[in-house]
C-alpha cells in the first residue's frame, strides 16, 4: 500500500512540473504569427487578385480580344503556321 501511495505522489509531481513548463510556449507563438501572417496573405493576395484581373481585362479590351479568343503566336519556332510556307 505504502509503495503504490509512493507512486501516485511521485506521479502527481511529474504531472505538476510538466503542467508548470513552458518548454512549448515559445513553438506556439510562432505557430501563432505564422497562422496570422498567412491568412493576410491569402486576403491580400486575393484582394490584388481582382485588381490584376481589372488589369488584364483592360488589356484584352484593348487588344480587341474577346473572351476565349487567344491569337496565335508568332515567331521563329520550329512549327510554323498551319498554311504559312516552309522555310
Amino acid at each position: 500500500m505504502e509503495k503504490l501511495r509512493e507512486k501516485l505522489i511521485e506521479g502527481s509531481f511529474r504531472l505538476r512540473t510538466a503542467l508548470d513548463s513552458e518548454r512549448g510556449q515559445g513553438m506556439v507563438e510562432y505557430a501563432l504569427i505564422l497562422f496570422l501572417i498567412s491568412i493576410g496573405a491569402v486576403l491580400f493576395l486575393t484582394a490584388i487578385g481582382f485588381d490584376i484581373q481589372e488589369v488584364f481585362d483592360e488589356v484584352e479590351n484593348a487588344l480587341g480580344i474577346d473572351d476565349g479568343e487567344v491569337p496565335a503566336a508568332e515567331g521563329d519556332d520550329d512549327n510554323p503556321a498551319p498554311g504559312a510556307a516552309a522555310p
